[in-house]
């Protein structure tokens, strides 16, 4: 039957319940003038309600005057409605000739879905779907679900998007949370056909940061994060899976910058909309890590699933580096005097741009954030200071670099020194990742106790 109106409309409070107000526009059209009767069937089963037309029916259409002109008015007031429509605001109002149907809003109806889908999997004691987006080495993607299965929640990958083929193989080679049916995706956010992906409990990103990260932005002389040439609109197409697959969880994790940018300001209202309720948290060092990285952690959860941040340390974190240093032969060509770098730091400060190289040894108590392109020996990353050669230095090892970041060094080998220290440079805290993966494991045991709602 052809549909002659379509409205999404806000369910009014009130002391008999809920009151819903459809007026004007099409009514008439539809055979709904003023003084015609209807009745109103409650489907409580399918959570409808349906208005038909029936010549001498108890309820009427009444009027409402606006400027010169009466308009047909139908005034729903019960608790009827409340009880169909409960804890939701909006409904979709489908006008057809001689019937409209109220139902939910189609982003309520996909809210509900998500989150008894979620339900009855973890009631069933089955893995979560687990998806990733923008993957790398699945570093950030191992620690979550290390951290969901120490609170009982098992989890599984279904598939990954990432575009550096030799990042994909090194997760495929060396990452347990892959299994056999799991789908590898080589290519970026935007080249990703949404419709066609498995379904995910949980969704990971760790959308590309080269705009937004301060020195992605002086690099590139870039005005603002979203002009990057091939980072600034990844969220677009991650927004847009999110829209398509309606994912209970959402995980993103980038530079602590990025809560400032247009992307992130687009996000939280988009994902608010879609009802999700989005919570922030900067995660660091303190949660058990020797480095000094600080990442924003996004968690957009379903209205329906209680969350929110309470993090601790996974483990007690070194109090020296000289705890995670590796025996280093004192003659081995590792050691370089960097004499140009010396050069730069005396140029950098008689400019006035206060970069200053970090030296470190045993003794020191952290180290700075440490880049994917660490193996360039740049300036402001941690350089290990000689022991006895007062001129030498050198750079952490791929198992240094590693624990300082609490990762395990088994997630990037078999690849070359400069690929490992990449996928390490451009990842997350080990720790960092792991406890939020238990923080959320810990909010989702307690919505599966709270929810035996959902199993209907």
């Amino acid at each position: 039957m052809n549909c002659l109106q379509i409205s999404y409309l806000k369910l009014g409070e009130h002391k008999s319940g809920k009151r819903l107000w459809i007026q004007g526009l099409r009514l008439e059209d539809a055979g709904y003038i003023i003084g015609s009767g209807y009745d109103i069937d409650y489907d409580e089963p399918n959570r409808q309600v349906r208005i038909r037309l029936r010549e001498g029916a108890a309820h009427k259409v009444s009027r409402k005057k606006i400027g010169e002109r009466y308009y047909p008015l139908i005034d729903l007031v019960n608790r009827r409605l409340a009880e169909i429509f409960t804890g939701v605001e909006h409904v979709q109002v489908m006008l057809t000739n001689g019937c409209i149907v109220i139902e939910y809003h189609h982003l309520d109806r996909a809210r509900i879905e998500r989150e008894q889908a979620l339900w009855k999997r973890m009631s069933r004691k089955l893995a979560l779907r687990m998806a990733s987006m923008a993957h790398g080495a699945g570093i950030l993607d191992y620690y979550l679900h290390q951290g969901l299965e120490d609170e009982g929640v098992l989890s599984g990958l279904v598939w990954a998007v990432e575009p550096e083929q030799v990042y994909l193989q090194t997760s495929l080679n060396n990452n347990p949370i892959w299994a056999y049916q799991s789908q590898a995706i080589e290519g970026r956010i935007e080249d990703v056909q949404p419709s066609e992906l498995t379904r995910p409990d949980i969704l990971v990103a760790g959308l590309p940061c080269t705009g937004a990260s301060r020195a992605g932005r002086s690099k590139n002389k870039l005005r603002y994060a979203e002009a990057h040439e091939s980072a600034g609109t990844a969220f677009i197409g991650w927004l847009m899976a999110i829209r398509e697959l309606s994912p209970a969880i959402i995980v993103l994790e980038n530079v602590v910058e990025y809560r400032n940018t247009v992307s992130m300001h687009l996000i939280r209202e988009t994902l608010e909309n879609w009802r999700y309720r989005v919570h922030e948290a900067i995660v660091g060092p303190e949660l058990g890590a020797f480095e000094n990285r600080k990442r924003l952690c996004m968690l957009a959860v379903s209205e329906g699933i209680p969350f929110q941040f309470h993090l601790e340390p996974v483990r007690e974190r070194e109090t020296r580096l000289g705890e995670l240093l590796e025996e280093v032969p004192l003659d081995s060509d590792c050691w370089n005097s960097c004499e140009y770098l010396h050069k730069k730091e005396t140029r950098d400060q008689a400019e006035g741009k206060g970069f200053k190289m970090q030296l470190v040894d045993e003794s020191s108590t952290q180290v700075g954030t440490i880049g994917r392109s660490y193996h360039k020996w740049r300036s402001t990353e941690p350089l290990v200071r000689h022991p006895t050669e007062s001129g030498l230095k050198r750079l952490l090892t791929v198992k240094e670099l590693a624990s300082v970041k609490t990762i395990d060094p088994e997630l990037v080998a078999g690849m070359s020194r400069t690929r490992q220290i990449e996928m390490l440079g451009q990842s997350v805290l080990g720790v960092a990742f792991r406890a939020v993966g238990r923080n959320l494991g810990q909010c989702l045991n307690h919505f599966l106790e709270a929810s035996d709602d959902l199993a209907a």
